[in-house]
């Protein structure tokens, strides 16, 4: 249902006449059925960074200095975590090789 709504018959939700001309018209061309036409991801930010920019009379909000905090991870943290699969995975490889060379030292019994 959803397929032939939105991708065969170019289905869309209805945009809400408070929205203004310029955020209409982004949502369009981000819905345009040829992909080629629909904005890159730094125009859409830029657009959105403008409007929200009108929205809060003017201010710029930093928005262009704003950071993920997922961008900013603990390094130590996730080395130690790598290090302890790493130390897991040679365990098993240590467990496997000794189980396999005490089934040949004991004569296949």
């Amino acid at each position: 249902m959803h397929h032939e709504n939105v991708v065969i018959k170019g289905g869309r939700p209805k945009i809400d006449d408070s929205w203004g001309p310029a955020m209409k018209g982004f949502l369009n061309s981000c819905w345009n059925q040829d992909l080629n036409k629909r904005p890159t991801a730094a125009k859409a930010s830029a657009i959105l960074k403008r409007e929200a920019a009108k929205v809060s009379g003017g201010a710029s909000l930093e928005l262009n200095n704003f950071r993920r905090k997922s961008t900013f991870v603990n390094r130590d943290s996730l080395r130690e975590s790598r290090m302890s699969s790493l130390e897991s995975a040679q365990q098993i490889a240590r467990e496997a090789l000794q189980d396999t060379s005490d089934r040949s030292g004991d004569g296949g019994q």
